[in-house]
């Protein structure tokens, strides 16, 4: 039986998109064949799920430059949601599954290693690639910069006055340059999502109660643990909920949050006093997306729910305490909301100032940016309708 190892087509652990046996196909396309132009782009972003969506940005302007490239993107399991079904992807392949087994021994055109972890800087200078981009280590374990277009990136992580006071750039902008892309202009991330994804979403706000005709305003009350407050405690929500209900008459709210969250969420709810409706949180993250496609707008923090809101095309009203506003593109609309605490932005895992950054925000000034992202003209009206 003969197997083409080199087509372009070939997915080693499962059946091509053609589901036929080699002997014969017409579909068989050799990777190095010269109108493809012989290139293989890999990708390396393995974490944390923000970042991994986020850094979709630079696809589509990586597509123009290199169109007839054949583009890999070595991720970790829990990422592969995000990814799937983007038409700029070639192909996927998770850290410890078959298809990774078959990235480790190919050479590549192009390596964008855009983790700052050991593992991955180690596989990226591992690997064997005409160029490499981004990150790598050194034999004694040193992470560094391969390019000078990622040392401006590499040193953010080094200075925290160039980091939190200096820099005005945004992520997006910065990966550009980093991938030898600084020509084009920043785009926002991209997470595909089928018809009937988006139908679920939407059945899913009819389900919680929203009437038709109503502005829906998410309100994702969680955002992990890496970082101290990066969101509002429970009865700041509460006190913000307020303040939006006052600008906004009418405005129908649902809670959002993640798996594990759900106690906040409810204690969110309990302080509201019934003006909300929890929706329970899913570990699927198409599913969540979804749920966030179905609102008119979200209020968050700099979370993956904001990646997520300027995928889908959702204005969001971004609060920002410990991390860095000047980083983050409102590429679909709505404001940021900047903590006016003297000491954000920190990055600290615990605080204990009183009040905290979170707490210092304005509910005023949140109501007015949300009632400003729920006027945002939306084709078809409210997006559960």
């Amino acid at each position: 039986m003969k197997i083409n190892l080199d087509c372009v087509h070939y997915r080693s652990e499962k059946p091509c998109a053609f589901a036929r046996l080699c002997d014969g196909c017409p579909e068989y396309l050799p990777v190095d064949k010269p109108e493809r132009g012989g290139e293989r782009v890999l990708i390396i972003k393995t974490a944390a799920l923000g970042d991994v969506l986020r850094t979709t940005s630079i696809l589509p302007a990586l597509r123009r430059a290199r169109p007839s490239a054949r583009v890999t993107w070595l991720t970790l399991p829990s990422a592969l949601p995000l990814l799937k079904g983007n038409p700029n992807i070639d192909e996927l392949a998770a850290i410890g599954s078959a298809a990774a087994s078959g990235v480790f021994p190919a050479a590549f055109d192009l390596i964008l290693s855009l983790d700052k972890s050991p593992a991955e800087c180690a596989l990226a200078t591992a690997l064997r690639a005409r160029e490499k981009r981004g990150m790598g280590i050194t034999p004694l374990g040193a992470i560094y910069p391969f390019n000078p277009e990622a040392e401006y990136y590499f040193s953010l992580g080094l200075s925290d006055e160039l980091k939190f006071r200096t820099n005005k750039r945004t992520h997006a902008d910065i990966l550009l340059e980093i991938c030898g892309l600084d020509g084009a202009s920043p785009e926002p991330p991209q997470l595909v999502l089928t018809e009937e994804e988006k139908r679920a979403g939407r059945e899913l706000a009819r389900g919680a109660g929203a009437t038709s005709g109503a502005r829906v305003l998410g309100l994702v009350v969680g955002a992990g643990d890496a970082f101290a407050n990066k969101t509002p405690s429970p009865e700041k929500w509460a006190a913000l909920a307020s303040a939006i209900k006052k600008a906004v008459p009418g405005v129908f709210l649902l809670i959002l949050g993640g798996p594990g969250e759900e106690p906040k969420m409810r204690a969110v709810a309990a302080a509201i006093g019934g003006a909300a409706t929890v929706v329970s949180p899913t570990t699927d993250l198409r599913a969540f997306a979804s749920i966030i496609a179905a609102m008119d707008a979200i209020v968050c923090g700099d979370t993956l729910a904001l990646h997520m809101a300027s995928a889908v095309g959702v204005p969001a009203v971004a609060l920002f305490g410990p991390t860095c506003p000047a980083e983050i593109d409102m590429f679909s609309g709505g404001e940021k909301v900047v903590s006016s605490v003297e000491c954000a932005p920190c990055y600290k895992k615990e605080c204990n100032l009183n009040p905290n950054c979170m707490e210092a925000i304005s509910g005023e000034e949140v109501a007015q940016a949300a009632a400003e992202a729920l006027r945002v003209d939306i084709p078809g009206g409210p997006r559960y309708n």
